[in-house]
């Protein structure tokens, strides 16, 4: 028999009032309850915040979207913890991003977060404008050395408020996925953002693991994620100290298998946690009691449109999702159609036509050289961002969602070459 090593709670409330963007005092209550009750069942809070500690939260608030939109932590989730933390007596607690569109200051001043958090004498930490510290990370895969937040090395306790989603580069966002958002830009998404993005996420693990795990799957996410997700109302809450073991559930519960997640497949292998079912002790509800088949996202941009001729030729994940997220935004904004007829070309080896339709945009530094002069060439390794592909085109780029992310790029870029 199997020697079980890790715990994962799963609390679940068939009703729970409020939205994640308007909701009062006595609803709040519900969700700190449900937080406080996951935590409880794998040792409770006093055991892992002692008072006088200092505590970095690090919540998964990629973008400035609507809280209701379900593709952010849910502020309910992040504001209850702050008061549990708040309870143990820590003398400082930072919560902060460095998100993946926009800057941080837009992103964490958003629908009124920031001053929310400062009510309870929370800093809310900018990411992208903290102080780093080049550390060596043991056993790592590719990131042997990385500049990483002095803050969130500094603190006592880390807890992490991943939201439940599926992922268009690695099949779902879960708590191994959120501490990419600690990093800075030029390492973020300047450095081995390709088909490395597994280990990459594996090594940040290494720096600095979560001491506790809190999954935001009150509303989680199916289909285009991690932008153009669909709500799906699960109405849970999962804790763990294993982010490994807490991915491994999330993605059952998800319908997918464990091992199928390749950060949670390496993590394991790596020791890092245990991605085993049979080796995780599951307290209150069971997998099979909230089990619900996740859409998946679609990675690949070709055959999304009949006027988007896409040419894919060992091209990595990352590249034909930016080009996928493009295509999505487009649709969304119902401007897809009135770009006419356009190509895509992506990767080492691209099976571009004499004469591609329309506009030819090519995407990456692996495009081969001899044929970047024949379309619009978008260098970077991976080439961020899909506002970049959608300005190649001609039209507007759409700024209530891309805000300052081109010029940033063009930073990484520059930082990168």
């Amino acid at each position: 028999m199997n020697e079980i090593r890790s715990t994962v709670a799963i609390v679940k409330r068939e009703t729970i009032p409020g939205t994640p963007s308007a909701y009062s005092a006595k609803e709040l209550a519900i969700v700190k309850e449900m937080i406080d009750e996951a935590v409880s069942l794998i040792g409770g809070f006093k055991a892992l915040i002692k008072t006088g500690d200092r505590v970095f939260i690090k919540p998964n608030i990629f973008s400035a979207q609507h809280p209701d939109q379900a593709t952010i932590t849910d502020p309910r989730v992040l504001e209850a913890t702050v008061q549990l933390v708040k309870d143990m007596g820590a003398v400082e607690i930072q919560v902060g991003e460095n998100p993946a569109i926009a800057l941080a200051r837009d992103v964490m001043e958003a629908n009124g977060l920031g001053e929310r958090l400062r009510r309870y004498g929370v800093k809310v930490v900018y990411l992208d404008q903290q102080p780093h510290e080049k550390v060596t990370v043991p056993g790592a895969d590719v990131m042997h050395e990385v500049d990483f937040p002095e803050c969130v090395l500094k603190a006592d306790r880390y807890i992490s408020l991943p939201k439940m989603k599926t992922h268009a580069m690695t099949l779902v966002t879960l708590g191994i996925k959120n501490s990419l958002g600690l990093l800075p830009e030029h390492e973020k998404k300047g450095r081995l953002h390709h088909e490395a993005i597994h280990q990459k996420l594996v090594d940040i693990m290494r720096i600095k693991r979560p001491d506790l795990v809190v999954l935001d799957g009150i509303i989680a996410g199916e289909g285009q994620g991690p932008i153009f997700i669909e709500p799906v109302p699960l109405k849970l809450i999962l804790s763990s100290t294993d982010t490994v073991a807490l991915d491994a559930v999330a993605s059952s519960i998800m319908g997918l298998d464990p091992f199928e997640v390749t950060t949670t497949r390496i993590a394991h292998t790596a020791g890092l946690g245990t991605a085993d079912l049979n080796n995780i002790s599951i307290r209150g509800r069971q997998i099979d009691e909230v089990r619900r088949s996740f859409k998946r996202a679609v990675h690949s941009p070709i055959g999304f449109a009949p006027n988007a001729h896409v040419y894919v030729g060992g091209g990595c994940v990352v590249c034909q999702s930016i080009a996928r997220f493009a295509l999505d935004k487009m649709k969304m904004d119902g401007i897809l159609e009135s770009a006419g007829e356009f190509s895509l070309a992506i990767g080492t080896n691209p099976p571009v036509p004499e004469a591609p339709p329309g506009k030819l945009i090519l995407l990456g530094d692996c495009v081969p050289e001899d044929i970047r002069h024949r379309g619009i060439f978008l260098d970077g390794c991976p080439a961020f961002t899909a506002a970049r592909i959608i300005d190649a085109l001609g039209i507007s780029v759409p700024q209530q969602l891309w805000k300052d992310d081109y010029r940033r790029q063009k930073a990484v870029i520059g930082h990168a070459h």
